[in-house]
């Protein structure tokens, strides 16, 4: 898949790729019923670093309960040197496939996009990282917006009890080299509008709401993306 000006927005822990075919209002939708679903799931389950599977199938219920339906998923674990040494499962080849994604073009994009926006990079880190004196957490989803409203989501989450000496905490790019364990969930969703249509202006009015109470959504200058 080519994705070409495509739009990244950022969603409190997951970053957005929204193809630039869509209609404003099916953006708009994503990226709300994004961000309602991990408060929900916040309120629900506790934090997402806390427990994993539970915050995980919180999460994935709002969508649902927004008129999303699940149309394929795929789940995997593994012990790692680092993200990069990430192997791709037939589970999850199998997922990326149908959704015409190549995951690990995917992942080094939103790295390298992040790396030229500090900005950005530094309010995705608030949402998606936890460093304690046992080691470091980190639980980043990317999601693609497609233009007949699916939507996929890949959370990547990977624990390292490994030491860094240094003054400050390691950045991302640090922690994704450390030897951790990594649990990715994919889930591939197809809007049915005619049921999120009655939602959708009360979910647009509540999360206008939590946006001018906190800083959740955040949009990155479009560049162009090959993946």
């Amino acid at each position: 898949m080519q994705i070409q000006n495509h739009a990244l927005v950022l969603v409190a822990g997951t970053v957005l790729l929204t193809d630039p075919q869509i209609s404003p209002s099916q953006r708009q939708a994503a990226i709300d019923s994004t961000l309602y679903a991990q408060l929900v799931a916040n309120k629900r389950a506790g934090n997402r670093f806390t427990e994993l599977a539970t915050w995980d199938r919180a999460y994935r219920a709002v969508y649902a309960e927004l008129g999303w339906l699940v149309t394929s998923q795929a789940h995997d674990e593994q012990s790692v040197p680092g993200v990069a040494g990430l192997a791709i499962s037939p589970a999850l080849q199998a997922w990326f496939g149908q959704a015409g994604i190549d995951g690990g073009q995917v992942l080094r994009s939103v790295f390298e996009s992040l790396r030229e926006h500090p900005d950005g990079l530094r309010q995705l880190q608030g949402f998606i990282r936890s460093d304690t004196a046992d080691g470091h957490l980190a639980k980043l989803e990317i999601g693609l917006m497609e233009a007949d409203m699916r939507l996929h989501l890949c959370s990547l989450s990977w624990q390292s009890t490994a030491a860094v000496e240094a003054a400050e905490p390691p950045s991302l790019s640090e922690i994704a080299t450390l030897p951790a364990e990594v649990q990715l969930r994919c889930l591939s969703l197809l809007c049915d509008a005619q049921s999120f249509e009655t939602k959708r202006s009360q979910l647009r009015m509540l999360m206008d709401k939590k946006q001018h109470e906190h800083a959740y959504v955040l949009e990155l200058p479009t560049q162009n993306r090959r993946m």
